[in-house]
């Protein structure tokens, strides 16, 4: 619930449905048994593992170096592990029923009883909901190591075609340059933000001026400055496109200035998602224009384009008006 309210105020646009792991047993049971009959996995004791020498291009999107791969056989049972390394061996698909580890965590399958693990849950959720193949796969920057490339074995071993062909990989948000901790003191809220005077818009823009790519470090000093930016250009926005100008004979605005507008931010959003070039663009066409208008007056029919292309781009940003 808190997610959800979070994800509103921010203006994040979420699935009608989130779909739960704990929905999607018995489809990640059926493509265990796949894996299982094609020779991808195989039985150890209890557990189910997969082999990832048996997949033609392992490790393709971190770009895994192959040659570093051990020649004998190492498991690995838990379902993640913590840090930015490499398990050189098997992973672990299903957890077989152990009473002193699952206690009530456990469901009766046809695989018999157990759990499936991690790695063989986002490739359920996808197929039952998404079908193989999907436009776009996103997530931290952690899920480069290991868990990405062990989704891309299990889905493409089955459908023998490409999962994604794009992947955004999302940096960190740290808190005063350390990572967000509860022993630490140092986790917040985006209600929690609030509560210190700035609204939910200028928190989206702070998040969003930057690149995905990069780690984004909350300060408080750098909050206000962005904060300080977004009201210069939602000025500019507000003089360009609703300050009267006498009426008469007055010079076409230099150029198309939607046009620029809208080509300026494409190109940037284009570039992997360049939002900080996109609104450094933006300002920039902004102040030209604006000293224009100031100087000689943009036609009504100026301002009027100007406005819808600026509400065509918040489509997406969701900060300017």
């Amino acid at each position: 619930d808190l997610f959800r309210r979070e994800a509103g105020l921010l203006e994040i646009k979420l699935p009608r449905e989130i779909p739960r792991s704990t929905t999607h047993v018995e489809e990640a049971v059926k493509l265990i048994q796949k894996l299982l009959k094609q020779g991808y996995a195989y039985w150890h004791e209890k557990d189910v593992f997969f082999d990832p020498l048996k997949f033609e291009g392992f490790g393709k999107l971190f770009n895994l170096n192959m040659r570093r791969w051990p020649k004998k056989r190492r498991r690995f049972r838990k379902d993640t592990y913590p840090g930015q390394r490499w398990n050189l061996g098997d992973f672990i698909l299903w957890h077989g029923y152990r009473p002193t580890r699952d206690g009530s965590i456990c469901w009766d399958t046809s695989l018999g009883k157990g759990r499936p693990a991690w790695n063989i849950q986002d490739p359920a959720i996808i197929c039952k909901n998404l079908g193989w193949h999907i436009d776009i796969a996103c997530g931290g920057v952690d899920n480069l190591y290991r868990h990405h490339d062990y989704t891309i074995a299990v889905m493409e071993s089955l459908s023998h075609g490409l999962l994604a062909p794009y992947w955004l990989h999302g940096e960190h948000v740290l808190v005063g340059g350390r990572k967000m901790s509860k022993t630490k003191g140092n986790i917040f809220y985006i209600e929690d933000i609030m509560e210190r005077g700035y609204t939910a818009q200028d928190i989206r823009f702070y998040f969003i001026d930057g690149h995905y790519r990069k780690k984004v470090n909350l300060t408080f000093n750098r909050l206000q400055k962005s904060v300080g930016r977004l009201n210069r250009i939602k000025n500019s926005i507000q003089e360009l496109c609703n300050t009267p100008f006498p009426e008469g004979r007055r010079p076409a605005a230099p150029g198309d200035p939607a046009g620029d507008l809208i080509r300026g931010f494409e190109n940037y959003m284009n570039n992997d998602l360049d939002v900080n070039g996109a609104f450094d663009d933006l300002e920039t066409g902004l102040n030209r224009f604006l000293d224009f208008h100031r100087r000689q007056g943009l036609r009504k029919q100026d301002q009027k384009a100007i406005r819808q292309a600026l509400i065509r781009m918040d489509q997406v940003l969701r900060v300017l008006f």
